[in-house]
């Protein structure tokens, strides 16, 4: 199973030590585990929508089988229900039979229930990633011809406005009218780039480079977005090491998003930290990069969220600019996380390998590299609405 997308199993059984073993076991697996005794405190405590595997204990006390199936199909309709203790399967099969979300399982011991979840889990994790491929294929399709017609109908516009803008010199409410729609026009070519560099393979051309070289240079190319501003920028290398393969031009996206980010969330003075310390990732040693700021921080909703392209609390923003800094990172072998937790302001994590050759790219998903169907959706109405706006 891809620890990535972690698996939330509920187990539901009257009996506390059974319960608490049950739960012991998939924690150690590496499920997110949420128990209950009965399904009443289920369903005052758990978030349904985010259960893909109920285990339900067979000899429960309370209510019949099939009321009990039944009531978490209508909770949770695409999870997988196992059920536990049961040596017949007559009476599980007439429930399932009535339309319970999945097939029913005997297990009676502790291998057994481990060997269950992990094939429910990986065979959830499959269709899951099937339906969205093909989903997904289709619209990448589409948003890569939307995109490059676009800019041959931009270039077009484009052409137009100056050429109406030199007939118009003597008429200052036109040449107003013109700069608000180049303008727009500005802003949608913005987003068209963000779209196709997020689209692309992401390739890394690696050399060894100082990564404070990297920072700085990103720092100085938003001269102009801390013009008038009160923003200063701290490095703490603490002696460590920075030198690394790693691709110049890639990473330099990566931390002039994160410099960027920063200023357009901190109100004045600014104060951003760039602090470095060793770290390990497996089998290789790392550098880690940790990027602060005084703004007012991630909240734990924005923080499952905030690497997921489109999703962005910025006006202006286009949600697309943590996401690829992401798969940048990864694909020199790196991580990136939110961190932080005890103090004020925003803290971003960045481990990277020290060495190109220890530490191979890692092969890309299975499933494309592409927002959810929503996702897309609430994309291209955030970009009409500032298109709209700009114009």
């Amino acid at each position: 199973m891809n620890r990535d997308a972690v698996c939330n199993v509920l187990v539901i059984d009257d009996d506390v030590g059974m319960q608490a073993n049950l739960c012991d076991i998939l924690e150690l697996d590496g499920y997110h585990v949420e128990r209950a005794a009965t399904l009443r405190e289920a369903l005052d405590r758990v978030n349904w929508s985010d259960v893909s595997i109920i285990v339900l204990a067979r000899n429960f006390s309370g209510e019949p089988l099939d009321a009990l199936v039944c009531r978490a199909r209508e909770h949770a309709p695409d999870a997988t229900v196992i059920l536990t203790g049961s040596s017949d399967l007559n009476e599980p099969l007439a429930a399932f039979g009535q339309g319970a979300p999945a097939r029913p399982a005997n297990v009676l011991d502790p291998a057994k229930l481990r060997a269950t979840v992990a094939r429910v889990a990986k065979l959830n994790e499959a269709g899951a990633k099937a339906a969205q491929r093909e989903r997904l294929a289709a619209i990448g399709h589409q948003m890569t011809v939307l995109a490059h017609e676009s800019r041959n109908a931009l270039q077009l516009t484009r052409n137009g406005l100056s050429l109406l803008s030199q007939m118009s010199q003597d008429r200052p409410e036109v040449l107003d009218v013109i700069a608000r729609i180049q303008k727009a026009q500005g802003a949608l070519q913005h987003l068209l780039n963000e779209v196709q560099g997020y689209a692309a393979p992401v390739s890394v051309l690696r050399e060894v480079t100082d990564l404070r070289l990297i920072w700085r240079r990103a720092w100085e190319s938003l001269a102009a977005e801390r013009l008038g501003r009160v923003a200063r920028l701290r490095e703490e290398t603490r002696g460590v090491d920075l030198f690394c393969a790693v691709d110049p031009f890639r990473l330099e996206q990566v931390f002039r998003n994160l410099l960027e980010n920063a200023l357009a969330a901190c109100p004045d003075p600014v104060q951003i930290e760039v602090l470095c310390s060793e770290a390990e990732l497996p089998d290789i040693s790392a550098v880690c990069v940790a990027v602060r700021d005084n703004g007012p921080g991630i909240d734990p909703k924005q923080k499952q969220r905030v690497f997921d392209p489109f999703y962005t609390t910025r006006s202006n923003g286009t949600g697309l600019g943590l996401a690829i800094s992401k798969r940048i990172v990864q694909a020199h072998g790196g991580e990136i996380v939110v961190g932080g937790g005890g103090r004020p302001g925003a803290e971003f994590v960045i481990l990277l390998p020290r060495a190109a050759s220890a530490r191979p790219t890692p092969r890309p998903p299975e499933v494309p590299l592409l927002p959810s169907e929503e996702q897309w959706h609430e994309g291209l109405e955030g970009w009409r609405r500032e298109v709209v706006a700009s114009a």
